[in-house]
């Protein structure tokens, strides 16, 4: 029961957890990418600091996660942290909106499959279901049709199974306003 001097991991977990408290909705998700078969770990790792990490099976290997730039050392050195996606050694925000469709997909258990990235067809919006509001691009003319859905950062995509009623043409703000 002596007394003992931290070790570095242990100075880097309170390093952490104190800088957790610094996470808000102010701060964008950003990318970590995690070792092969290592996603659990570091789910699980994270949830201990206190964060809230998303994971889509579509998407194995990437975590999604709102921090502090400044933490990016401390997440990076988490066992089972691959890397953490950005350029010029700094973290790069993801899409709200893109990751957000992405998340919609996953909760509402849409059939998925693989698409290429960048997607080739006509923009589109959701007009309804649980997807609403979503952007993507409509491929071809199916009895169900497939709607691509992107995520810029990573230049992935995927091919979402939906109802014909729900698809309908995109119009940016701006031009839906003047028509």
């Amino acid at each position: 029961m002596g007394n003992h001097a931290p070790k570095a991991a242990e100075i880097a977990d309170l390093f952490v957890r104190e800088l957790v408290t610094a996470v808000a909705p102010r701060h964008p998700h950003f990318v970590v990418r995690t070792k092969p078969r290592a996603d659990r770990q570091v789910r699980e790792r994270l949830l201990s600091f206190g964060f809230s990490p998303i994971g889509l099976k579509f998407l194995p290997g990437f975590l999604f996660l709102r921090f502090h730039p400044a933490q990016r050392l401390q997440i990076g050195a988490i066992a089972g942290v691959h890397s953490i996606i950005g350029f010029a050694a700094q973290p790069s925000p993801v899409d709200e909106e893109e990751l957000e469709a992405l998340v919609r997909v996953s909760d509402a258990r849409l059939a998925v499959g693989p698409a290429s990235f960048p997607a080739t067809g006509r923009p589109c919006r959701m007009l309804q279901g649980p997807l609403e509001g979503a952007r993507g691009v409509l491929m071809g003319q199916q009895e169900k049709p497939l709607v691509v859905m992107s995520l810029t950062l990573l230049q992935r995509s995927i091919a979402v199974e939906v109802e014909p009623e729900w698809v309908g043409p995109y119009r940016p703000a701006m031009l839906s306003a003047i028509r």
